[in-house]
């Protein structure tokens, strides 16, 4: 063989042992992981009169009765509900204390492991509310929930958000917290 057909040789296996020839192993994606490769899209829902930013890449389902709306990647979950009342909602400190006592005992009823790790007042669009942070089981599966209850225009306006403990902290920075900041609150058109 000649000098330059054997550089050639050379060179060309230096090449193809430099690229792996498919024996470098790249792991898969974690699908069991949320994730979200595409900017924000405004979300509207007329007829329950609500209106948010989420991921453009997060499907939202319309629901159906109190269900407004609700997506899902890989852990975590987001679902929207708008609950029309008749008696008067809470507006007091006072009220809203213990609308959120109610709501963590509530959620102690259905899972009995509940464990509350935060409760306060919060403000959305001008909406009063209670936001519960804990820990439960959904599905069987441990999450962390954050549930915010929001008391305006004659309803009752329930964001619950949860994911796996160890994914909630990054989509709740990244989807979950702006999600709120986003909200609109107006009364439904149906």
């Amino acid at each position: 063989m000649s000098r330059p057909a054997t550089a050639l040789l050379a060179t060309t296996a230096a090449a193809l042992l430099g690229t792996g020839c498919g024996a470098v192993r790249v792991e898969p994606p974690d699908i069991s992981r949320p994730f979200s490769t595409a900017g924000k899209a405004q979300r509207e829902f007329p007829a329950a009169g609500l209106t948010f930013e989420a991921p453009a890449d997060w499907a939202f389902d319309e629901g159906e009765g109190p269900l407004v709306a609700s997506t899902s990647s890989g852990s975590a979950t987001i679902a929207i509900w708008r609950y029309v009342r008749t008696e008067p909602l809470p507006r007091t400190q006072d009220e809203l204390d213990e609308a959120g006592r109610a709501l963590a005992d509530a959620a102690r009823t259905r899972d009995e492991s509940f464990q509350l790790r935060e409760s306060e007042r919060v403000r959305i669009d001008g909406a009063r509310g209670v936001q519960l942070v804990g820990i439960q089981r959904v599905a069987g599966q441990e999450r962390q929930v954050r549930s915010v209850h929001l008391y305006a225009k004659g309803a009752e306006v329930v964001v619950d958000q949860y994911a796996a403990p160890r994914d909630f902290a990054t989509v709740d920075r990244s989807i979950f917290q702006p999600l709120l900041r986003s909200l609109k609150i107006d009364p439904p058109r149906s």
